[in-house]
């Protein structure tokens, strides 16, 4: 069996693409239930490589069940999946067997909000305010641990959150 690895050092690409779960996590507990879009970065043979991902994913507190793929048609079931949160900081592995590749993921999550809105004043400083998303884009560039975004879509978000947010 072929193996192949995939870390990601930032999940923003896919946390800015998120279709929000109906659920809602306790207090201070990220939730990954949802439906999730991206960019998997790898190096194979030496050489950079980057995939179209779509994943649907279903979390049961640390348990990670789902299908991840590269699009929505073409889904395979996710082995061996977990979220642990340790220090502020909330690590999503699972494993895919694709025509006999086995590609390991290890995501770290990386939250923010268009414009920095939301959070709740009343959680005790646990989900009080947001990190605007517009900060952390340019610097998880910076570091190289960002695929490029689609730029008109983000644009035209901000715009409407804007809008909504502002009046």
């Amino acid at each position: 069996m072929l193996h192949r690895q995939a870390g990601f050092a930032v999940l923003a690409v896919l946390i800015a693409a998120r279709i929000l779960a109906a659920q809602s996590p306790a207090p201070g507990a990220p939730a990954v239930t949802g439906a999730w879009a991206g960019t998997v970065v790898f190096k194979m043979d030496g050489e950079t490589h980057e995939d179209p991902f779509h994943a649907v994913l279903k979390q049961d507190g640390s348990a990670l069940t789902g299908t991840a793929g590269p699009d929505a048609d073409r889904q395979f079931r996710i082995n061996n999946g977990k979220v642990i949160t340790s220090k502020d900081v909330t690590a999503v592995t699972f494993e895919v067997i694709v025509n006999g590749v086995h590609t390991a993921l290890d995501l770290k999550l990386i939250d923010g909000a268009l414009k920095g809105i939301g959070g709740c004043p009343m959680a005790n400083d646990d989900l009080v305010g947001n990190m605007n998303s517009e900060w952390m884009i340019p610097y998880f560039t910076e570091l190289g641990r960002l695929s490029p975004l689609n730029q008109p879509a983000l644009d035209h978000s901000l715009e409407l959150a804007g809008e909504i947010f502002n009046g």
